[in-house]
Parts: C-alpha cells; sequence; structure tokens
C-alpha cells in the first residue's frame, strides 16, 4: 500500500467539477455520515501502537474526498442517482457511476489505495449485482465466489475501454474507434489491472437520497454514535446539523487553519515550495475524527442553537413556491415539517426485499393527479393577477389524504399532505403560476442586502 503522504502531496490532475446546490449539500451529508462511522471505528479500536493514528477525511482532493484509516488510503466517488432513475444499470455505472474516473484515480497511484463508490441507489440485478457480488468476493469479505467471475471482470475492463478518454487507460489498451462496445478485446494486461481495482473496490449503495438525507441522517448516524457515547438521544437533530455544517465548509475549502490568512504571508515570506502550499490548502479540507467527537459533545449539552433545520438554503424551493402564491409564513413553516414527515417515512419504508417495498412513485402519482384537478379548477376560476396558492393550500389539506392515495403505513393526514409538499420541493407542483425560481431567488437576496446595508448604516447614524 501507499503512504498516506504520498497521495495527500500529489497534486490532483483535474478538478471534481461543478455541482448543483442540492448534490452538493448531499455530498457533504454523505461525508459527514463517513465521518460518524469513523468515530465508532476509532472508539471500538483497541489502543495499541498501531491504531494510534486518528481517522480523518480530507474533501475534495483527487475524489469527492478521501478516508484515512491505520495508514491506508481510500478515494470515495460520491454518485446521486434520482428515484426516478432507479437501480444502477450496466451501461451506467462506468460514465455516470464514476467507477472509470475512479479507476482512472487508482491506477495513477500504482493500484496502492482502495477505492469506494457511495450512492444513495442500488445496483441492478444482472452484471451490476454481478460486479458487487466480485468486489466483495475479491477483497476477502464474501467466501462465496460469483459465478461467471472471470467474464464479468472481461465486461467491466470493456466498459473501461470503451470510456477511456475517462478511465485514462494506456494507449496500447484503446479499442479502434470503429470497434462496437460488445467486440472490445481486453489484453491480458489490462484484465490483470482491472481485476486488481476490483479487489480494491467498494460499492457502498443505498444511502438515503437528497430529499430524505436530512430527515433521516440524525437517527440513521448520530443517535447510535450518542449511545455508544452515553449521551441523550435528543440532541441527535442538532448534533447532524452541526457536524453538516462542518462537511459544507470543508468541501469548499473555507475550514479555518490555525495562523488564517496570514499563513499565506508566511509562505512568500519563507520561500514554501509547492508541496507546503498543497498541505496548507489541504488542511482546510481535512476533518478528524476529534473535530467530529469534540463537536458531539459540545453540541450535545448545548443543542439549542444548532436545532432548528436550517440545513438546505433558505428560502426553500417549497418556500418560494408557497410565498409566491400568497401562503403565510406559519403555512411555509407548516409544509416544511409536514415534508419531512413525508421524506422520513419513504426512507423508513425503503427496502431491497421484494414485496416489503411501498410503492412511493405510485402514491405520488396519485398526489400529483388530485393535485392537477385541484389546479386546474382553481386557477380556471381565478381571477386574473389574484394570488391563489392559498385557496390550494386548504383544498389539498381536506383531500389529500392516506385513505385517497392508498398510503396504509400511517393513518395521519400531516404525512400525506407532506408528499404535496415534497413534490413541490422537487417542482412537480405549483402554488399559482410557473415562475424564475432563480430570478426570484436573487430579487429576495438583494433585498436582504438592502436590509443590511440600511441596518448597518443605522447602527453607524446610532453610534455616532
Amino acid at each position: 500500500m501507499l503512504r498516506v503522504e504520498t497521495v495527500l502531496d500529489a497534486p490532483p490532475s483535474d478538478d471534481a467539477g461543478a455541482t448543483t446546490a442540492d448534490l452538493f449539500d448531499w455530498q457533504a451529508a454523505v461525508a459527514a455520515a463517513d465521518a460518524l462511522a469513523l468515530v465508532a471505528v476509532h472508539h471500538q479500536q483497541p489502543e495499541d501502537g498501531e491504531h494510534l493514528t486518528l481517522p480523518y477525511l480530507v474533501c475534495e482532493h483527487h475524489e469527492d474526498y478521501l478516508v484515512i484509516l491505520r495508514n491506508h488510503v481510500e478515494l470515495v466517488s460520491v454518485k446521486h442517482r434520482e428515484l426516478s432513475n432507479g437501480a444502477w444499470t450496466w451501461a451506467k455505472l462506468a460514465d455516470d457511476g464514476g467507477l472509470a474516473h475512479l479507476y482512472a484515480r487508482w491506477a495513477s497511484f500504482g493500484g496502492g489505495v482502495y477505492c469506494r463508490l457511495v450512492t444513495n441507489a442500488v445496483l441492478g440485478n444482472g452484471e451490476p449485482a454481478t460486479l458487487q457480488a466480485a468486489c466483495q468476493y475479491l477483497s476477502g469479505r464474501a467466501s462465496k465466489k460469483p459465478e461467471k467471475l472471470d467474464l464479468i471482470v472481461r465486461k467491466f475492463a470493456q466498459e473501461l475501454a470503451f470510456h477511456h478518454k475517462i478511465s485514462r487507460i494506456p494507449g496500447d489498451w484503446k479499442p479502434s474507434d470503429d470497434v462496437a462496445r460488445r467486440d472490445i478485446d481486453p489484453c491480458d494486461e489490462m484484465l490483470s489491472s482491472v481485476r486488481n481495482f476490483i479487489t480494491m473496490l467498494t460499492i457502498d449503495g443505498g444511502r438515503p437520497n437528497r430529499h430524505d438525507m436530512a430527515a433521516a441522517a440524525p437517527e440513521k448516524y448520530v443517535i447510535p454514535i450518542l449511545r455508544m457515547l452515553g449521551l441523550e438521544d435528543s440532541s441527535a437533530r442538532a448534533c447532524w446539523n452541526a457536524i453538516h455544517d462542518i462537511f459544507r465548509a470543508k468541501m469548499r475549502s473555507r475550514g479555518p487553519i490555525p495562523l488564517g490568512d496570514l499563513q499565506e504571508i508566511v509562505e512568500h515570506i519563507t520561500k514554501a515550495n509547492e508541496k507546503v502550499v498543497l498541505r496548507r490548502v489541504l488542511s482546510r479540507r481535512t476533518v478528524s475524527t476529534s473535530a467530529v467527537f469534540t463537536t458531539i459533545e459540545l453540541v450535545s449539552s448545548n443543542p439549542q442553537p444548532y436545532d432548528s433545520i436550517s440545513t438546505e438554503p433558505a428560502p426553500t424551493l417549497l418556500a418560494l413556491k408557497l410565498g409566491d402564491g400568497g401562503c403565510t409564513d406559519t403555512t411555509v413553516a407548516a409544509a416544511e415539517t409536514f415534508a419531512q414527515a413525508w421524506r422520513t417515512e419513504r426512507q423508513k419504508h425503503a427496502s431491497d426485499f421484494p414485496g416489503e417495498i411501498i410503492d412511493f412513485a405510485a402514491l405520488e402519482r396519485r398526489i400529483l393527479y388530485t393535485a392537477s384537478e385541484i389546479a386546474e379548477s382553481i386557477a380556471e376560476s381565478a381571477d386574473p393577477g389574484v394570488k391563489y396558492g392559498a385557496q390550494m393550500w386548504r383544498e389539498l389539506s381536506k383531500r389529500v389524504t392516506p385513505e385517497l392515495i392508498g398510503a396504509d403505513f400511517t393513518s395521519d393526514p400531516t404525512v400525506a399532505l407532506g408528499g404535496v409538499c415534497d413534490l413541490a420541493s422537487r417542482c412537480k407542483i405549483w402554488f399559482g403560476p410557473k415562475f424564475d425560481i432563480q430570478t426570484l431567488k436573487r430579487q429576495l437576496s438583494n433585498k436582504e442586502a438592502l436590509l443590511e446595508r440600511t441596518v448597518d448604516s443605522g447602527e453607524d447614524k446610532a453610534s455616532a
């Protein structure tokens, strides 16, 4: 295995690229969950000389983040797949699933690092599931050898060769442009390399999706740590918010360093080389288990400042739609709570076992059918220019019930109404004519900035 310093000191060959705010927030949440898992690992591991080094994460370096544990490095790629797209298919795993890029990173370090794909989706039946089984068998995590192991290695090599611009395989491994994907014939050297990659690869699927993460994370990831440490469950939401905020900052390289901005001047004076500068950059992206543990202790002793649900940029898409439709702040706050309840139920009833899955897509189609009826009726009778969102909300509150949509898992009408709210947050339901959300956000931001300048000016005059 490579030394940790070798990986940290190597400058990345490209950056991770831009991502939307929602997916960035989810990526930070996934890293926060991994950090909590590392707290558990460190708490449970024996106190011997080999394991004295604290595990830690480094964000946005080579991949979405690195996990450093017991002098080993793991490159972690985080990929979200929308619910409507279902499980990962074979055709999408190498490209959209990030495995070709992950292979390129692994190969650049001579195969001396572990790799992991973290995703909210599961792998589909057939070849994707066989690849996952191959990862478990070749790494020694499973004893049962999958059928057609050599065939799946070959097929995965064909995928990497087909996406050679991403996987960056050597030139003599690349297929001709006129060769079809299924006809690519990987050489023995490539097959050996791909087999070694699969040995070092973990596919970590089934994480909560971006709509459900905020509702599911405190119970799934924080409460077990609080109980392990002998702390109260009641601070779980606050602890999650605080830890998630840490990773939002670290993913943007905004974490604090001991000398702050002065460090950059120190580097100029001391003529620091690029390795020293890179280490300074990485210090802003690093989160140790010690920092997470300290955050849990501090927040659990005083959870109130972190207890509000502030994990999404305000105002949310749901709040913008309700506000534009003329709904009150009370309705907006209630709608956010109901949406969280729906997401919690959706995550709670997610399962990989046939016959146990509740078809939330079918429930949401029934909600959309009823919402469309109500919207058409009210919009048709509304006077021009008159907001009708509040009237829509009242009708939806009356008609969208667990019985109407077939939600046998609950008798709570606010959970069913939460389905409406969640769909609105995903731009499937509107409480008035459609509008440009980004323009409205900019207008609200400009108003807030103007208000802040006015308040600051008033305070300056008062102090004068």
